[in-house]
């Protein structure tokens, strides 16, 4: 029987103890040994599969991988020091997947916000400094 989720795993315990329960009898019967009864409690999926569902999930509640990405970035940097994390290699690939994230798409966010905030010509539609009274480019007054 084949286990797709973890639903079904958990809903199938009780085959699973029995296809345990048959394999155990051929493996340990040479030895004059048997097996009376086994019953599966609990059955959990590897550390690094439990560890890239949380992600997945949480990339669901957070909207994007790339939000995850930087989120994960900014929470391990407060981390204890553990010998697995903050090491300085970690750190660096960080800060690399993190520049490369953010990149050029950062900085156009940065130059859109900039030029949102600037008040343009109604003459020439050129930029106006902040206090001006004139268009330095076309002389029409704002």
């Amino acid at each position: 029987q084949e286990v797709k989720t973890l639903e079904d795993l958990a809903m199938s315990y009780n085959h699973l103890s029995q296809m345990l329960e048959t394999k155990l009898r051929r493996e340990i019967d040479e030895y004059g040994l048997s097996v009376q009864k086994i019953q599966m409690l609990s059955a959990l999926p590897s550390k690094e599969v439990l560890e890239a569902m949380e992600a997945k999930t949480a990339i669901k509640i957070i909207g994007s991988q790339k939000e995850y990405l930087i989120y994960k970035a900014a929470t391990s940097l407060g981390q204890k020091n553990d010998g697995q994390s903050n090491d300085p290699l970690q750190m660096m690939m960080g800060m690399m997947l993190g520049k490369g994230l953010l990149g050029s798409d950062y900085h156009e966010k940065e130059k859109l916000a900039a030029l949102e905030s600037k008040s343009f010509c109604n003459g020439c539609g050129k930029p106006l400094q902040a206090d001006s009274r004139f268009c330095a480019s076309c002389g029409k007054r704002v």
